[in-house]
Order: structure tokens, then C-alpha cells, then sequence
């Protein structure tokens, strides 16, 4: 009987065991190394294009300007009365000719009335004296009358003819103050305060109503760099929120303000509209056109910026990062240098996008 000894029993276990495990990992090692690392497919990002294209577009300077009245008219009394009607507001359109107010006209009769028979009496005395000078002339030419008594007929006739005459200009000059109390507008425009009520004194010269003008005008402060740019007769676009209208430079000032150093120009509507109307005083976009720019322009939605302007093009199906320089922008649209016509520039799907990413152009 042959005797085993329980320890090397164990130690052989364990060197077989040992060995199972070391083979089985080798294995493992041996066909991990031969397998093939997975390939993860790129998923292409979808995007939409325009093609770059050369243009020819208005170049503008845009401006905020003040709305004004292109005339504002105190209209005043040539003499002193007490005011009778007045016909008008604050607030109130006007024509040109309508009545505004008028003045109690019971001392102006009078005066009137005054005048006329002070030239009914001179009209008498110049005719009296033209009678006596035809008289003495005759008796002189036939001896009967002195060259002395001649030349004193002749100054009288003269003195009442003067006379004469100062009360015809006395008479216009009442009939001229009857008829001036009535004052009338000699512009269409709008009625912006009434200074004088009905039935106070009001001095001669003193404004009684003030009005302006219809027809408006934008007032803007150019700065020096853009005066060149800027002639009388240059086209403007003024915009509000509501609405827009069209007007020109009408004049620019030659010396700059001492405060804003800005040069004031006044820009006339031209395209007058009687329904829609600025308020006084409120502020407007004005646009002036200053002529043409060739150049590329593209949506102001596909420039992005890291710290400089770029945009996205395609080039072989992938997004290319291209840096640009902005020059010029109007509304959505901006011109820019760095890209070429013909290019294919990304301009929906940006958000995604990074130098390098696979495209594919929606709908295809």
C-alpha cells in the first residue's frame, strides 16, 4: 500500500490551477490583441446654404433726427384794440386766408369816419385854391394883378394840395388798420397756442396767435467725418415705428454747434401726407443715401464671433471656419471681406456646428 502525503496532493492542485488560469489569460490577451476596435459612424449635421454672389446696393448714413416746423408765425395786430372773436384753438388745422381773431373795430370807425372828412374839407380848400391861382394867373397876364399877389396863389394852391394829399395817405393808413383787424392766416398749418382771450388789450406788434407751418422738416447733426458725404439735394428715408416718408437736404450749416460739434442739416419732406403728420419735438431715423457700394453682402444671422467675425462654407461636404471683416450693414443684410463669390456659405444650422463637422444640406 502506497502512502500519499496530503500536502503535495494540495500543492499539485494548486500548480494546476495556477497554470489553467495563466494559459486562460494568454488566451484572452491573445485574442483580445487580434480583435478590431468598433468604428463609430459620424453622424453628418444638417444645415442650409446660399451660394455668394457679388452685389451693387445703396450705401446709407443713419442719423436720429428732431421733427420741427419749417415756419413758426406769431401773428400780431398792427395797432393797439381790444381783441373781439377769436376763431381758432390750440390744436386747430388752418387754411391759408381763414380768420383767425379780429379786434373790436368801434375806434377804428371812428377813426375811419374821422379821416374821410378831413379829406372831404381838404378835397374843398385844394379845389378853392386852384379856383383863386386860375383867377390871379388871368388878372396877372392882363396887367390887373402883381407878380407878388401871383406867387402867393401859387404857394397856397400848393400848401392845399399837400394838404390834400396827407389826408388821402390818412385815409388809407385808417381803412389799412380797419382792415387789419381782422387777422387771417397767410400759410396752411396748425394753431399751437392762442396768447391773447376775448375781450383783453392787446398792444400793437404783441402776438395774439401763434401758428406753424404743414409742411415739416427733420433737423440732424452731422458729424465731421460725414459732411463730405453729405450735399443739399441728397435723398433721406425718415422712419418711425409706424411709418416712413421721403425727404432731401435742404440746408447744412457751415459752422459746427459749440456744444456736440455736430453741423445741423434740415432734411424737407418731399413726399408730403397730410394724414400722417410727426409730433414736434419727437425723434426719427434718417436715412440719407449717399451713394453705391459693390461688394459681398450676406445675412447678419451667419456671422458668429469668438472674439473675431467668422461664418461657416462647405468644402468637401465638411463646415470650413473662415474669419471675415464687417464693413457696412443695412437692416439684416452686411458687407464683408474675407470670402469670395461663389463660395457656399452656411446659413441655418450654426449652432452645432464646429471647424471640421460633417454637413448635409436639408432636402438632400
Amino acid at each position: 500500500m502506497t502512502y500519499i502525503d496530503n500536502g503535495d496532493e494540495k500543492m499539485r492542485q494548486r500548480k494546476w490551477i495556477y497554470s489553467s488560469l495563466v494559459f486562460l489569460l494568454a488566451l484572452t490577451l491573445l485574442l483580445t490583441g487580434c480583435s478590431e476596435e468598433p468604428i463609430i459612424e459620424e453622424k453628418a449635421k444638417p444645415i442650409n446654404t446660399m451660394t455668394i454672389s457679388e452685389e451693387t446696393r445703396p450705401v446709407n448714413l443713419e442719423y436720429f433726427g428732431i421733427v420741427d416746423s419749417s415756419v413758426i408765425k406769431r401773428y400780431s395786430f398792427k395797432s393797439p384794440g381790444r381783441l373781439a372773436l377769436n376763431h381758432v384753438d390750440k390744436g386747430d388745422q388752418i387754411t391759408k386766408g381763414q380768420l383767425l381773431a379780429e379786434l373790436d373795430r368801434t375806434e377804428l370807425n371812428f377813426a375811419l369816419e374821422a379821416a374821410e372828412q378831413s379829406l372831404v374839407k381838404a378835397q374843398v380848400a385844394n379845389n378853392d385854391a386852384l379856383d383863386m391861382f386860375g383867377k390871379v394867373q388871368v388878372l396877372y397876364e392882363e396887367g390887373f394883378s402883381s407878380q407878388r399877389d401871383l406867387d402867393l396863389a401859387r404857394l397856397d394852391m400848393e400848401v392845399k394840395g399837400a394838404s390834400l394829399a396827407q389826408a388821402r395817405v390818412d385815409l388809407d393808413y385808417k381803412q389799412s388798420m380797419l382792415n387789419e383787424a381782422y387777422l387771417r392766416a397767410d400759410m396752411d398749418g396748425y394753431v399751437l397756442k392762442t396768447l391773447v382771450q376775448e375781450g383783453e388789450i392787446t398792444d400793437a406788434g404783441y402776438p395774439v396767435i401763434v401758428v406753424r407751418s404743414s409742411n415739416q422738416l427733420i433737423n440732424i447733426g452731422l458729424t465731421q467725418q460725414d459732411l463730405s458725404k453729405i450735399q443739399i439735394g441728397t435723398l433721406a428715408t425718415i422712419l418711425t415705428d409706424d411709418w416712413e416718408t421721403r425727404g432731401e437736404v435742404a440746408r447744412i450749416d457751415q459752422f459746427p454747434d459749440r456744444e456736440s460739434r455736430t453741423y445741423n442739416a434740415e432734411i424737407i419732406l418731399t413726399d408730403v401726407d397730410e394724414i400722417n403728420q410727426f409730433y414736434l419735438g419727437s425723434t426719427c431715423r434718417v436715412r440719407l443715401d449717399v451713394g453705391e457700394e459693390n461688394g459681398i453682402w450676406i445675412p447678419l444671422t451667419a456671422v458668429l464671433n469668438d472674439g473675431q467675425d467668422y461664418v461657416y462654407t462647405v468644402e468637401d461636404d465638411r463646415a470650413l471656419r473662415q474669419y471675415i471683416k464687417i464693413n457696412n450693414s443695412r437692416k439684416s443684410q452686411v458687407l464683408i471681406e474675407g470670402l469670395e463669390a461663389g463660395e457656399e456659405l452656411i446659413i441655418e444650422g450654426l449652432n452645432k456646428l464646429a471647424d471640421g463637422s460633417l454637413i448635409r444640406r436639408e432636402g438632400s
